[in-house]
Order: C-alpha cells, then structure tokens, then sequence
C-alpha cells in the first residue's frame, strides 16, 4: 500500500479530457474520503473499518472493496439506491475518523455541473404489468430522464427510479 511517484525518470504528468458519453456500468460503486493525512498502514486499517461500518452499522451489502488513490478505498455495494443513501448522508463518523463518500466518478478529479438535476423518484400503487424499462420510461418521460431503475426492489407497491430533471419552459 506504499504509493510512488514514479521516480526520477518519470514523465511528466499531463491533463487529459474524454468526449463522448460512456456507458454507465458501474453505479453501486463509492469512493470513501477523509480530510487526514493517514500513513498506508492507518489507511489500510480504515479502509477494513469502513467496510464493517457499512456492513454492520449502516446495514448495507458490501460486495467488493479495494485500495483507491483518490481516497481511502472504493466500495462496491449491493445496488445504486444504497450507495446514495449512503453518499447523500455524508459525512459518517467511522471511530474517531470523519469520513465521506463520493460516487465512484465524482471524486477529486471531477469537475461539478451545476446544471443537472438529479434524485431519486418514487412511484407509488404502480401497475405490476407495467414494470417492465421502457413502461417506466415511459412514465417518467414528461419530467425527466431515466438514469436508473431500482428493479431489485423486493415492495410490489411502488417503483424507484433515479432521473434526470428535465428543464420545462415556463409560459406567462
């Protein structure tokens, strides 16, 4: 767990910029960060007590883990929905440390667009003949955009899905 710089011989660092729109395959993953400067060993050991305070105290599914350079660790949960819940109520105290989670593509190297509107939707008494991806597409149609939906969700009652606002034009 010892990072390098790469030494002498080490090139240059440069600033690289992605066009195109990638194919979300990855969104039940997190990027847990603190504000301390750790040694790799503290590190190490935080990064084994998230995944027990994930686990045991926030009551969630951890199903992968690993070392991250742009925080302590990045965690793979059971689903999407609980990896917002966890990273909309950041901060949590794990021990004596104040620690944040991110979303996997959000971290230090992100840069924030306020212009997008996103949040989680809750669609109550849907129609069970009807949960099927472009019905609820459909549904959500006149107010957003689908990013994702919570087919895992075990209530035959509602539907959750996490959208995109869409900007209406107002009219006088």
């Amino acid at each position: 767990m010892e990072e390098e710089d790469g030494g002498l011989g080490r090139r240059i660092r440069a600033t690289v910029s992605l066009a195109g729109n990638p194919v979300k395959r990855h969104e039940e993953f997190m990027i847990a960060t603190t504000e301390e400067i750790l040694s790799p060993a503290q590190k190490l050991a935080l990064m084994h007590d998230i995944r027990d305070y994930i686990t045991i105290e926030a009551r969630k599914q951890v199903r992968l883990y690993s070392h991250h350079p742009h925080g302590i660790g990045i965690y793979q949960l059971r689903d999407v929905c609980q990896r917002d819940i966890l990273v909309r109520s950041s901060p949590h105290w794990v021990g004596p440390h104040l620690v944040s989670f991110v979303n996997h593509d959000k971290a230090k190297n992100y840069k924030r667009s306020p212009y997008s509107r996103t949040g989680w939707i809750m669609l109550l008494g849907y129609p069970l003949a009807y949960k099927e991806s472009h019905f609820i597409n459909q549904a959500c149609s006149p107010f957003g955009k689908v990013i994702h939906w919570h087919h895992t969700d075990t209530s035959l009652g509602r539907v959750l899905v996490k959208a995109l606002q869409r900007f209406l034009e107002v009219s006088d």
